[in-house]
């Protein structure tokens, strides 16, 4: 009874005096009636349960929460995918190198023949110490996914609870994780958003503690920890610079004016970080000045990029004015709040919109840097696709903020905790009719996964049976080039003696390309991968062991494999 009456008292009132609206927030004078001797010690147990007051409570609980979410999302893949053929090999070949992982990827980094891809020192550094410490065990690096992805939503939420509550940010949380541009980051163990996304999380909880924390050895230790991140995120891709840069001077600037960090503490990191990013944008510009081309193959021109960052500003304004607009036009209108001017209302809530800019920049400077809009649907609208969810995030927060000034904090717990359940239920609404990318991902990633794992270990023993027997590498199309090399990779490290042969088939579909020319030329041998010349390979037709690589195998070799990354 005493549970029914504090329902019943909860989202029901007839007293008079109070406004219709104001009757949704004063919650606290609801349910005065007369009820059990018991009714107020269960209420305030229920409250107490609902919304816990201990920072370090509601810590454990959304830590707790955030891994158990990722694992529910990403977990299968931990017990059930494989190495797959795109990305996965690099970790064999750093294995098979002389020498440790890391001294093999600091060496490369400095090489003058350019090894490996210069403009991405972070995340080639990173993927070598995981490689020492994880080695092949795959089920290792499934894991490292799974904690990377927990670790994001983590910061997310923690951030947002200190405004909307721990159920309300949770709400805002779930919907962020189940966006589409997670499906082709945390499907695989290649992406340099994997951690990229890690250490997006990272400065974010730097940045709240530079902002909140009350102790000023952990603002400091924040603000050095959020350079550091900064950096790291820099070095792990190219269009990660601006995120990085740009975080950081606006966390610090914002951390001076509000006289949470000293001024001096502050300026040394931005030139850190300045420092760093200059590094890093010098090998780019040196790799690019070179080719002529970005990482991805299109033309290097700072008008380009000027023009797309431009059309950016616009479009991310496009898809997020109305958050802002609505609002403000519906508690004018219910008379919620005094009237008042456009000004005023950004100067009552300066650091919003000051965070909403930011958000505005970071996604034009994504358009300018890949000259293109979003969404791309692929891993690439990271972090540009978070404008519109981050956007309602800081709209929720600063309403929040607002209602918490204006009513007590057990009104404004239970409107939160209303709002989440709203939230919560469009989110589960959407997500069973429209079963969220990621999870179908991840499906088709433990298939793909597998079929590809156990045809390669079904080469490879073909291979140790017949050491004599070459292999010859049916390669249909250009996609099939990093193809070619991953299978050398795997090969090799799994023990098959075999030399390896390619056999390039042109495809009339597709245009003409520079990996065309570069496959060709493979079938005369060489290169740094050892390839054996083509023709010695066909001289042992029918005794060689023919690998179809998005094609079928040759049917007069004496046996035959299909491998697919489909």
């Amino acid at each position: 009874m005493a549970a029914i009456a504090y329902l019943r008292g909860f989202f029901e009132t007839s007293q008079p005096g109070v406004e219709w609206m104001g009757r949704i927030f004063a919650l606290d004078q609801i349910a005065r009636a007369p009820a059990e001797p018991f009714h107020t010690p269960v209420r305030a147990w229920i409250e107490r349960l609902l919304f816990p007051q201990s920072r370090v409570t509601n810590l454990m609980l959304i830590a707790v929460i955030s891994v158990i979410f990722s694992f529910l999302l990403t977990g299968r893949q931990i017990f059930a995918a494989k190495w797959g053929l795109i990305d996965d090999h690099e970790t064999f070949e750093q294995l098979i190198s002389q020498g440790s992982p890391i001294g093999h990827v600091w060496t490369a980094l400095f090489d003058p023949q350019q090894i490996l891809p210069r403009n991405r020192p972070a995340y080639y550094l990173l993927k070598a110490i995981q490689t020492s410490l994880f080695g092949s065990d795959v089920r290792l690096w499934y894991l490292r996914n799974t904690i990377c992805f927990a670790l994001f939503l983590f910061s997310i939420w923690w951030v947002a609870a200190r405004f909307v509550g721990g159920w309300l940010g949770g709400a805002l949380t779930a919907m962020i994780a189940l966006l589409p541009l997670w499906a082709g980051i945390w499907s695989r163990l290649g992406p340099s958003e994997i951690e990229g996304s890690a250490m997006t999380g990272a400065m974010i909880l730097c940045a709240d503690a530079v902002m909140f924390s009350e102790s000023r050895l952990a603002r400091n230790i924040g603000a050095v920890l959020l350079a550091i991140s900064a950096v790291v995120l820099a070095g792990l891709k190219e269009t990660f610079l601006p995120l990085a840069l740009g975080g950081t001077i606006f966390v610090l600037v914002l951390g001076v004016a509000r006289k949470r960090i000293i001024p001096w503490l502050a300026i040394g990191l931005i030139a850190i970080s300045l420092l760093f990013v200059a590094m890093f944008g010098l090998l780019i510009w040196t790799n690019a000045r070179v080719t002529g081309t970005d990482y991805y193959g299109k033309s290097v021109g700072l008008s380009f990029i000027l023009e797309f960052a431009a059309i950016g500003i616009l479009d991310g304004f496009v898809r997020t004015w109305w958050l802002w607009l609505l609002p403000i036009a519906f508690a004018q209108l219910l008379q919620l709040t005094s009237r008042r001017s456009f000004r005023e209302w950004i100067a009552g809530s300066q650091v919003a919109i000051a965070s909403y800019v930011f958000i505005i920049a970071m996604y034009a400077a994504q358009c300018g840097l890949y000259r293109s809009v979003f969404p791309r649907h692929m891993r690439y609208d990271f972090p540009a696709m978070l404008l519109v969810p981050l956007t309602f995030c800081i709209l929720c927060c600063e309403v929040s903020r607002r209602v918490q000034s204006r009513y007590p904090k057990a009104v404004t717990n239970r409107a939160q905790l209303i709002a989440a359940i709203f939230i919560g239920f469009a989110v589960a609404t959407s997500a069973i009719q429209t079963p969220a990318l990621l999870l179908a991902a991840i499906d088709r990633n433990i298939k793909v996964t597998n079929g590809f794992w156990s045809t390669l270990q079904d080469v490879v023993r073909a291979g140790q049976a017949n050491a004599h027997r070459p292999i010859v590498v049916e390669a249909y199309g250009a996609r099939s080039y990093e193809g070619v090399f991953a299978l050398k990779v795997y090969l090799a490290a799994l023990g098959a003696p075999n030399p390896v042969a390619i056999r390039f088939y042109k495809l009339n579909t597709e245009p003409p390309s520079p990996l065309q020319g570069r496959l060709m030329e493979l079938e005369g041998g060489g290169s740094r991968f050892s390839f054996s010349p083509l023709a010695e390979s066909l001289n042992s037709i029918p005794n060689c062991i023919s690998v179809g690589l998005y094609g079928p195998s040759d049917p007069t070799c004496t046996v035959g494999f299909l491998v697919s990354n489909e």
